[in-house]
């Protein structure tokens, strides 16, 4: 039992070493690529639209190996990179409070705690006779008279708890008498 069952873990195994070696190769190079300001997912797109051809596995350990090849081969992309501008250093930096402040990028803005109800919508006059008054305007909600409604309906239903405390009702169904008219069946 224990050999079969250890077969199967190297079965698996077999197939899940290969996924973490690549996931093990992208997390390398695409360290390298942020020390160089290059998106990762852009250096491997332009990598592929070039001239070099180099897998994960090679240009993980040129990264971890051989920093100024890994340098040499990132400059090779950006040089003939297929898109103008692809490799503008878009990668955020660290900024520090006081140049936060001096380049505007904080904001002294309390936010509101609650959102401002907007006023009712009205429209139109029913009735010249009637122009100003109350009973001018047509409403289109009555927001205030469905709360107070729903808030009436809640009192008078009851809540799961209370539904439990409540004695029960048994229901004796007599199914006997009923089958009586299929003893002939």
């Amino acid at each position: 039992r224990r050999v079969f069952k250890a077969l199967q873990y190297q079965y698996r195994d077999r197939r899940q070493k290969k996924r973490i070696m690549r996931r093990s190769w992208i997390l390398t190079v695409n360290n390298a690529c942020r020390e160089h300001n290059v998106r990762y997912s852009r250096f491997i797109y332009e990598l592929n639209h070039s001239n070099v051809q180099l897998n994960r596995k090679i240009l993980a350990e040129l990264a971890a190996n051989e920093p100024y090849s890994f340098k040499a081969t990132v400059d090779y992309v950006m040089a003939k990179s297929t898109v103008a501008g692809a490799f503008i250093d878009d990668i955020k930096t660290k900024v520090t409070y006081d140049q936060a402040l001096e380049r505007g990028l904080l904001s002294f803005k309390i936010p509101e705690k609650e959102p401002t109800i907007p006023p009712m919508r009205i429209y139109g006059l029913r009735d010249p006779k009637h122009a100003g008054t109350d009973a001018d305007y047509l409403r289109i909600t009555r927001r205030e008279e469905d709360a107070a409604w729903l808030k009436e309906r809640k009192k008078l239903t009851l809540t799961p708890k209370e539904q439990k405390k409540l004695p029960r009702e048994i229901i004796e169904d007599e199914w006997e008498e009923d089958m009586s008219i299929y003893e002939h069946e």
